[in-house]
């Protein structure tokens, strides 16, 4: 019997560390051979149980930026109305914490890295911290947005828009005018993961796609098209 408890207790370890593994992927030094970043396509609402989850946070997101021209003006506050939408749909938030699909999904701030799952990134989202299980009545968004570049998009540009730890969110101003409100509240809720220490990889590779960054860009699509 100890030898049978010890043999279950070894294929239960190497069970929890494969599942790790498989979700958690280390990032390439390079781009990966024969593949094309962000053409994944999926039903990710399909998939989860949609019955039965509450999100008991009331999301109030907000711009505190100045914008010159008032249609780029406009433009953001039609925005920030379709990400209040999405973060106050529980659709979104169950999706988030149930998707099985991720690669990559870490928290990183000055202590570390650590790998995180379900709720944990929830709580990443909500309070910076993967052990904050909190739901504050009322969560305060504020989003601060500069545009920067050129009107027009470079045969050599990719990126799209960025966060570097200031407060603020950088939009490459040939995609803020020209995209869609989807693709672009999207990209607002993917660089604020950032801001809340979620991650993703720098080089393209699968591990960048199924990162819980990207992961929101495809969710936040998704639960928006009910309100387009």
């Amino acid at each position: 019997m100890t030898v049978m408890i010890k043999y279950f207790c070894l294929i239960v370890t190497l069970f929890v560390s494969f599942s790790l593994s498989a979700q958690i992927m280390d990032c390439p030094s390079k781009d990966q051979k024969r593949y094309s970043c962000g053409n994944v396509n999926e039903n990710i609402l399909g998939t989860i149980n949609r019955k039965g989850y509450e999100i008991m946070s009331h999301f109030n997101i907000r711009l505190v930026s100045h914008f010159e021209k008032d249609s780029d003006k406009e433009r953001a506050t039609k925005i920030v109305e379709l990400c209040n939408k999405v973060l106050n749909d529980k659709d979104f938030w169950n999706a988030l914490e149930n998707y099985k699909g991720y690669k990559y999904a870490v928290f990183e701030n000055d202590q570390g890295i650590q790998q995180i799952s379900g709720a944990k990134i929830v709580n990443c989202l909500i309070n910076s911290n993967p052990m904050d299980t909190s739901r504050p009545l009322e969560v305060d968004i504020p989003l601060d947005i500069e545009l920067y570049g050129m009107i027009f998009k470079t045969p050599f540009e990719s990126a799209v828009a960025k966060e570097i730890g200031d407060g603020k969110i950088y939009n490459k101003k040939w995609f803020f005018r020209g995209s869609s409100i989807l693709d672009i509240g999207s990209n607002w809720i993917h660089e604020f993961s950032h801001s809340k220490g979620l991650k993703h990889c720098y080089y393209c590779h699968e591990a960048r796609d199924y990162s819980v960054p990207y992961v929101i860009n495809r969710i936040f699509i998704e639960v928006a098209k009910k309100y387009i």
